[in-house]
C-alpha cells in the first residue's frame, strides 16, 4: 500500500464531520492527488453534501476524486452469505447445523454490523489503495466507528485463542489415529478423512487466513505514517467529553489521532443578537479542548448559518484540514511526486491575503512540530479565490 494515506473523520452526530471530510477530499483532489471518498455513515450524508446520488459503485466527482457509499444492509447480506459458504465447506460433517436459520438469527446479533463494516474497510484498503494517493473515510457516529477500528486488535486476540484450541483438537485427533487409525466421516455417500494436521484442516486454514487478513488491516490502522484519525467536534460540553473518550480508546488500540477540528465556532461580530452567553460558553470549552489536547494539532472552523452543499460551496469551505493533511502527507513521504518544497511553494504563492499568509505560517510550523493551528476567516474568504 505504498504512497497511500488513510484518513478517518470521526465525531458525534451533527458536529459537521461529513462536511469536513468531503471538503478535505475535494481540496486534495483539486491539488492533483487521486482521492477516494468512502462513506461508512448509514445516514448517507456524503451524497447529500455533494448533492449527488452515491452508491456502492464508485462515482466520479471530479477528475481526481471518486466517491462510494457503503450500503450496510447489502454489506451484511454479502458478509453472512460468505460466512455461510465458508461454514458449510469447513463443517460439512456437522449436518445437524441448520445454517440458514442460524444466520438469520446471527444477522441481528451484536457485532455483526461492525464485522461487516471492517470487512468492507479491509477490502478497500487491500484492493483499492494502490490506485489512490489518499483514501478518506467519512464514518458513522463515534461509538460504532470506534468499535470497528478496535476490532482488528480484539479479533487477533480471539484468533490466537481459537488457534490454540484448534491445535489441541488436532493433537487429540492425532492421538486417536495412533490407536484406532484414520477417522473418516461420510456425507451423501462421500467419505472424507477427518483431518489431524494443520495443513489438512480447513478450519485451521480458515483461522490462519483470517488472521493474515486482520494482521494486514491492523498494521495499517496502527501505522502513523499510513493512517490519520481526525476528530471533529463542536465547542460544546457533550462533543468535548465524547472526543475525550474517543481519544482514550484510540490510544488504547494504538490508532493515531492526528488532528482535531473545532467546528461551528462563533466569533465576536458574527453572532446574532442574544447569543453572547453561547459565545462565552464556547470560549470556555475551546480553552479546555486546547488544554486537554495540547499535544495534537487543532484547527478551528467558524460557524455559518447554513451547511455548505455542492462542489462550489464545499470548495469555499475553510481549506485548513485539507492543507494540513497535504503537508502531513508530504512530511511522511507517502504520496508520489509530492515533496515538502512543492507544498511550501504552493502556499507561498497564496500569501497575498492575510488568511493565506497565516495559513502558510501555520503549515510551516508543522515541520517544526508546532501543535496549534488556528485559522479565522470571513464567509467570503477562500483559498481558492
Amino acid at each position: 500500500m505504498k504512497h497511500t494515506h488513510i484518513m478517518f473523520f470521526i465525531g458525534k452526530g451533527g458536529v459537521g464531520k461529513t462536511t469536513c471530510s468531503v471538503a478535505t477530499a475535494i481540496h486534495l483532489a483539486d491539488r492533483g492527488l487521486k482521492v477516494l471518498l468512502v462513506s461508512l455513515d448509514p445516514a448517507h450524508n456524503a451524497g447529500d453534501a455533494l448533492q449527488l446520488s452515491l452508491s456502492d459503485t464508485k462515482t466520479a466527482i471530479t477528475p481526481n476524486l471518486e466517491a462510494i457509499e457503503i450500503d450496510l444492509e447489502q454489506l451484511m447480506d454479502r458478509y453472512l452469505k460468505r460466512t455461510a459458504k465458508a461454514m458449510k465447506e469447513s463443517y460439512r460433517y456437522l449436518r445437524v447445523i441448520n445454517l440458514e436459520n442460524l444466520l438469520d438469527a446471527v444477522r441481528y446479533s451484536p457485532g455483526i454490523e461492525e464485522y461487516a463494516t471492517l470487512e468492507a474497510l479491509n477490502a478497500i484498503i487491500t484492493h483499492d489503495a494502490e490506485r489512490y494517493d489518499t483514501i478518506i473515510f467519512d464514518t458513522a457516529p463515534t461509538g460504532l466507528t470506534l468499535r470497528v477500528l478496535s476490532l482488528p486488535t480484539i479479533s487477533l486476540r480471539w484468533i490466537e485463542k481459537l488457534t490454540e484450541i484448534r491445535t489441541r483438537i488436532l493433537r487429540l485427533r492425532s492421538s486417536v489415529e495412533h490407536i484406532h487409525g484414520k477417522q473418516v466421516f461420510e456425507i451423501d455417500g462421500i467419505k472424507e478423512p477427518l483431518a489431524s494436521e494443520e495443513e489438512d484442516d480447513k478450519t485451521m486454514q480458515e483461522l490462519l487466513g483470517y488472521r493474515s487478513e486482520i494482521q494486514q488491516v491492523h498494521a495499517v490502522l496502527t501505522n502513523p505514517e499510513m493512517t490519520s484519525v481526525v476528530a471533529v467536534l463542536n465547542p460544546e460540553e457533550m462533543p468535548f467529553v465524547e472526543t475525550q473518550r474517543a481519544a482514550e480508546t484510540l490510544a488504547k488500540f494504538r490508532i493515531p489521532l492526528k488532528m482535531l477540528i473545532i467546528n461551528k465556532v462563533l466569533h465576536t461580530g458574527q453572532i446574532p443578537s442574544g447569543m453572547t452567553p453561547k459565545l462565552e460558553k464556547q470560549e470556555d470549552v475551546t480553552a479546555r479542548i486546547r488544554q486537554t489536547f495540547s499535544e495534537h494539532t487543532i484547527a478551528e472552523e467558524h460557524w455559518r448559518p447554513e451547511e455548505p452543499h455542492g462542489l462550489e460551496q464545499l470548495r469555499q469551505f475553510s481549506s485548513t484540514p485539507a492543507e494540513f493533511f497535504q503537508a502531513l502527507i508530504a512530511v511522511n513521504a507517502r504520496v508520489n511526486n509530492l515533496e515538502q518544497k512543492d507544498v511550501s511553494k504552493d502556499f507561498s504563492q497564496t500569501s497575498q491575503s492575510c488568511l493565506r499568509a497565516k495559513l502558510y505560517t501555520a503549515i510551516k510550523s508543522l515541520f517544526t512540530r508546532k501543535n496549534i493551528l488556528t485559522v479565522q476567516q470571513t464567509d467570503d474568504t477562500s483559498l481558492d479565490n
